[in-house]
């Protein structure tokens, strides 16, 4: 299950704080470039090995695993990107009231 946490840091560290944050990514990333050269590789066996054959099954895992690291990373940019939207509009507008962001509440 996966929770949102909120936390303030000083208008001075944000974009390091966001850069912190992309950085819990770099396993992913990692994984993803470790499971695109083992897919590829394992999909290419006949050719380096005569007799022996592909192993479907282990590269359709592998592509599973391949295809949540993506959403990993691709949520992780998201909100990174967030964050970093929301840094620039309040540097355009510095004296906008703050928005907390919270709960939806129930009519």
């Amino acid at each position: 299950m996966r929770v949102k946490l909120f936390y303030t840091v000083d208008e001075e560290e944000i974009l390091e704080a966001t850069a912190d944050i992309l950085g819990l990514a770099r396993k992913d990333v990692q994984q993803i470039i470790d499971l695109f050269n083992a897919a590829q590789e394992e999909l290419r066996v006949e050719d380096a090995s005569p007799g022996q054959v592909v192993n479907i099954n282990k590269v359709l895992e592998m592509l599973g695993e391949l295809r949540l690291a993506l959403l990993n990373v691709d949520t992780r940019a998201s909100e990174v990107e967030g964050m970093i939207l929301g840094y620039e509009d309040h540097k355009r507008n510095p004296d906008a009231p703050d928005i907390e962001a919270g709960p939806e509440e129930s009519a």
